[in-house]
């Protein structure tokens, strides 16, 4: 277990910082603000209403056969018009479902080109075909739906 001393940014008290250990995932340990002040912090935010949700949409079948593409190892497409999505490629294994009757487990990946988030899902026997969703930001106030962005 590591501590380490700190001040709090808005009430200056010295306070006890837990780094590492049991407890240090206690939402009351924060390397910015003692546990008063986190407290305040967490329930004033609690009145605040969420303004936006990342949901998952399934994609068209055109963008579908691009992300496919994309992710597959090789020299990325370039120079396609209309395409948003040549460019920079990072992939990323998710953990994914796991069947309890037959011990199966679903393949997730995570490809992310240019900041938008792309899911690729598939049972290894087949079962069903493989998935792509794309992630979206949704406006809970004007239900407007943008792509999700990487940052």
């Amino acid at each position: 277990m590591t501590v380490r001393e700190l001040r709090c940014t808005h009430c200056k008290v010295r306070y006890a910082h837990q780094m590492s250990g049991a407890g240090c995932a206690d939402p009351l340990n924060d390397n910015h603000y003692c546990p008063t002040c986190k407290t305040v912090v967490l329930e004033t935010l609690k009145t605040i209403p969420t303004a936006v949700e990342k949901v998952f949409v399934d994609v068209d079948r055109e963008e579908r056969e691009l992300v496919l593409t994309v992710q597959n190892p090789g020299p990325l497409p370039r120079n396609i018009p209309g395409n948003p999505l040549t460019g920079i490629r990072i992939q990323q294994v998710s953990p994914g479902l796991q069947d309890p009757e037959t011990g199966a487990t679903m393949h997730v990946r995570v490809v992310i080109i240019h900041h938008r988030e792309y899911y690729i899902s598939s049972w290894p026997d087949g079962r069903e075909p493989e998935r792509v969703t794309r992630a979206m930001e949704h406006n809970l106030q004007t239900g407007q739906m943008v792509p999700w962005q990487k940052l």
